[in-house]
Formats: C-alpha cells, sequence, structure tokens
C-alpha cells in the first residue's frame, strides 16, 4: 500500500487522490488533468470550450478530467448552473476546503495541472495562451499548453514545458492551506 500524507485526510491509494472533503478523484489510465474553475470568473467562462473540447478529445485516450471549484461562494446549485451554462461534462467538485488547492497549489482560476497514472504532477499553468494578463485576451490562442502537456505524456515523455503562469481569479486562500505549503 503507497500513502502520500500531504494535509490531513489526501492521500494517493491506488490510483485515487482521497480527501476528506468531498470525495475522491480517481486518477486516469494514462493520466488526469484537475482544473480549477470559479464561476464568476470571466477567464473561466471563456476557457470552458477549449476545455470541453480537450475533455472529449483525450478522455477516451485515457485521461480523466475533474473541474475544481475550491471557493466558499461555490456550492452545489451554482456549480451546477455554471456546468449548465458551459455545457461542461466532466466530473465537478466543490473544494471549499481547499484540500485539493493545498495539494497540488493551485492560485487562480482557471488553472490546470496534469497527473501521470502515478499521481505525479507533470504540468500547472494555463489552459493556452488566450489571455494575455487581466483584461488582455488575444484574438485567439497561440499556444496550446495543456495539449502540449497531454500529448507529451501520452507519448510517454516528460512535457517540454511543465509550468507556465496562470492568469485568472486569485484563488482566496484560508490560513490554514496558506500555512500548508
Amino acid at each position: 500500500m503507497k500513502y502520500l500524507y500531504v494535509v490531513i485526510a489526501i492521500w494517493i491509494y491506488h490510483s485515487t487522490i482521497v480527501f476528506a472533503q468531498n470525495g475522491s478523484i480517481r486518477l486516469g489510465t494514462n493520466a488526469s488533468v484537475v482544473v480549477f474553475l470559479a464561476e464568476g470568473c470571466p477567464i473561466c467562462e471563456q476557457s470552458t470550450p477549449e476545455l470541453n473540447r480537450l475533455s472529449r478529445l483525450y478522455t477516451p485516450r485515457g485521461v480523466a478530467f475533474y473541474a475544481v471549484f475550491p471557493n466558499d461562494f461555490s456550492d452545489s446549485t451554482s456549480v451546477a448552473e455554471f456546468a449548465k451554462k458551459y455545457k461542461i461534462s466532466m466530473p465537478l467538485l466543490r473544494d471549499t476546503a481547499q484540500t485539493l488547492v493545498g495539494l497540488l497549489g493551485a492560485r487562480v482560476t482557471p488553472q490546470a495541472f496534469v497527473l501521470k497514472a502515478n499521481g505525479s504532477t507533470v504540468y500547472s499553468g494555463r489552459v493556452n495562451n488566450l489571455f494575455v494578463g487581466l483584461g488582455k485576451r488575444r484574438t485567439a490562442a497561440t499556444v496550446h499548453d495543456l495539449e502540449d502537456a497531454l500529448k507529451s505524456v501520452l507519448q510517454g515523455v516528460e512535457p517540454m514545458v511543465k509550468q507556465t503562469q496562470a492568469v485568472g481569479c486569485v484563488i482566496e486562500r484560508r490560513e490554514s492551506v496558506s500555512a500548508a505549503r
């Protein structure tokens, strides 16, 4: 049995990240994508078409996708409404205790993490370069960081770019989460 204790009640056990508050994330056969989102964040709203496209394209290839909502204001109703409005079909998790925020080190929404099948993080950062900064949007993305990382992992190699600066709405961190990092 392999346990990785990061924060109380979090561990990786038989390819599942378990956390006490809201359930678990079953790691994909080849990789997993955990993306932090927030209802009301314009950058999250505008990133959902690309996230939906990637989920449709890569789920059949053994990549599990999860949308995680880390804020106190995220309740079941608002998350379900956001998912319906933006046609999100990946599993939705609320992380108001910010357990996964602390585990992965998320800072903003949207911020994506690619985990290999063993649970190790091989990419963290932006979905793509559509947003240069807050309020600064390109007409179209020219670099597709998340997809590039997924392609690398599926080819059995480490992504060339392991981390990018995600642009988005700041996750208000709880004191206990900030102290744990």
